[in-house]
């Protein structure tokens, strides 16, 4: 993957063929939509943008920052921050998102539409917590699988009781979104999140060295919980699945450059040419040289 985008100012908002509410839905919420895409332009939007990912994996930037959007998990971004796709979108993925509409006072303070009855305690709360932590990727509640969907829903077919409805859904959304990031919200699935964050992360840092230590803290758990929960999931060892991730790799390169193996060997951050050997013949059956003999892909036809 290239690096994050460079950003030049100004950024302006950017619609996702996305949907204006009617009448005065649009004073709550100032887009919203289901769909998917291709890619998308790095943007600001005028209020919080909430996107809800049911399927698919979608590589996403804000401010500079990378993350990887898993399937069944949420992601916002505040109204200042630019944001947009890091790559092109993979295909088959699906999203669901709403903007709300908020005010804010520099990039340290949230206001909510009046209409939320928000308490001052409460918009306290949502706003210190959503704002101290750079994560913006986070696995997503059943509240929130249910609630985004039915929002959209709502705004697409308004009715008598829409406006009482949309304000309600709002400050729940809001603050399961609170509770999410602060801990405090159960994520069925907040296990093989985890663990597809450990290997999107490894994956990106191959080179560098990765003790038991540091896997664990990347996903915020002791040796002893991770090494348990990573069986679990995946069958393998910390060790047996940081080498397998970088077999993979190393067999990558051998069919599709010219680098030597030792410096393959390091680039995948083996420590020595002959654990890279060991290890390879472990998982292929084959020696690095043998497996880059039989699987060379020619060079492209340039007639």
């Amino acid at each position: 993957m290239t690096g994050p985008a460079l950003v030049s100012e100004p950024v302006v908002p950017f619609e996702k063929s996305g949907k204006r509410p009617a009448g005065r839905l649009g004073r709550l919420i100032d887009e919203y939509g289901h769909g998917s895409g291709r890619s998308l332009p790095l943007h600001r939007n005028p209020g919080l943008e909430i996107v809800y990912l049911p399927k698919g994996k979608l590589v996403w930037q804000c401010e500079g920052t990378r993350e990887t959007l898993h399937p069944d998990s949420i992601y916002f971004t505040m109204p200042w921050e630019v944001h947009g796709s890091a790559t092109d979108f993979e295909p088959g993925h699906e999203w669901y998102f709403a903007v709300i509409r908020v005010g804010h006072t520099g990039h340290n303070r949230l206001t909510f539409p009046p209409e939320l009855n928000l308490s001052p305690a409460h918009s306290k709360f949502i706003t210190s917590t959503l704002l101290s932590r750079k994560q913006r990727a986070w696995p997503a509640t059943r509240i929130v699988r249910t609630l985004l969907p039915e929002l959209c829903a709502e705004l697409d077919n308004p009715g008598d009781m829409s406006e009482h409805r949309v304000v309600n859904m709002c400050t729940l959304l809001l603050s399961e979104i609170a509770a999410i990031v602060s801990g405090r919200a159960e994520t069925g699935n907040n296990d093989t999140f985890r663990i597809n964050k450990l290997i999107a992360g490894l994956h990106g840092r191959l080179a560098e060295e990765w003790t038991l230590e540091r896997m664990a803290g990347l996903i915020g758990l002791k040796r002893t919980q991770f090494t348990a929960l990573l069986r679990k999931q995946t069958g393998d060892t910390p060790t047996q699945l940081l080498n397998r991730i970088r077999t993979a790799r190393a067999r990558e390169l051998l069919i599709t450059t010219e680098h030597s193996v030792t410096d393959i060997a390091l680039e995948c951050g083996f420590s020595s040419s002959q654990y890279f050997s060991d290890v390879f013949r472990r998982f292929t059956g084959s020696t690095a040289t043998r497996y880059r003999r039989l699987n060379k892909r020619p060079p492209p036809n340039r007639a």
